[in-house]
C-alpha cells in the first residue's frame, strides 16, 4: 500500500517592532535664571500631566499663571506650546475650566468675593463669556436676536387753536418756537 505524503504549508509571519519615538529637543527660556532650558514633546506631555495633577489637587488653584509661573514658563512659551503640541491644549483648556468651576461655586458660597470672580470668569469659561457678550449687548440697545431699538425724533408741532402754546411761569412762550 502506498503511504499519501501530507501537504504541508508554511505561512510567513512578519513581525514589525515599532521604532521607538525619538522627540526633537529644543529650548525654552526660564525667566527665574535667565538660562534656556531643554524641553521636547515627552516633557511637554509630562508638564500638561502634572498641570493636570495639580489643578485637581490643589484647592489653592484659582489662576493656571500660579502654575506655570512656578516652573519659570512665560506667558509668550505656554502659548506657543499650545498651538504646537494639542495634548497640551487639551491640559490647557481643561486645566481653565476646572478652575473656572472652583471659582464660580466659590463664588456661589460666599467662600470668594463675586465682584473679582464675575469680572474674570470669561478668561476661564466660554458659556461665561457668551453671556457676558450678550449683556453688554442688551446695554447698548441690541435685544440679542438681530433687533436694534431705534429712537425716532420728530419736527415740532406747529401752532394750531388745537394745540395751543404752553406758557410758563414766567410768562414766555415754551412750546413751539417756529410760530
Amino acid at each position: 500500500m502506498a503511504k499519501k505524503k501530507a501537504k504541508v504549508t508554511a505561512e510567513l509571519i512578519t513581525v514589525e517592532q515599532e521604532k521607538p519615538r525619538e522627540y526633537t529637543w529644543f529650548d525654552y527660556p526660564d525667566f527665574y535664571t535667565g538660562l534656556m532650558r531643554p524641553m521636547n514633546e515627552k516633557g511637554i506631555h509630562r508638564i500638561a500631566q502634572e498641570l493636570l495633577d495639580w489643578v485637581s489637587n490643589d484647592v489653592g488653584a484659582y489662576k493656571l499663571s500660579q502654575f506655570r509661573l512656578q516652573r519659570g514658563i512665560t506667558r509668550v512659551t505656554w502659548n506657543d506650546w499650545c498651538s504646537k503640541f494639542p495634548r497640551f491644549k487639551e491640559a490647557n483648556d481643561a486645566a481653565r475650566e476646572i478652575i473656572g468651576n472652583r471659582r464660580e461655586i466659590g463664588a456661589m458660597k460666599h467662600d470668594l468675593h463675586y465682584g473679582v470672580v464675575g469680572f474674570t470668569m470669561p478668561f476661564y469659561d466660554p458659556e461665561w463669556k457668551e453671556e457676558t457678550v450678550r449683556r453688554a449687548a442688551l446695554k447698548e440697545g441690541a435685544t440679542g436676536d438681530g433687533k436694534i431699538t431705534i429712537t425716532v425724533v420728530t419736527e415740532p408741532i406747529p401752532i394750531s387753536p388745537l394745540v395751543p402754546e404752553r406758557i410758563n411761569r414766567e410768562g414766555s412762550n415754551e412750546g413751539n418756537k417756529n410760530g
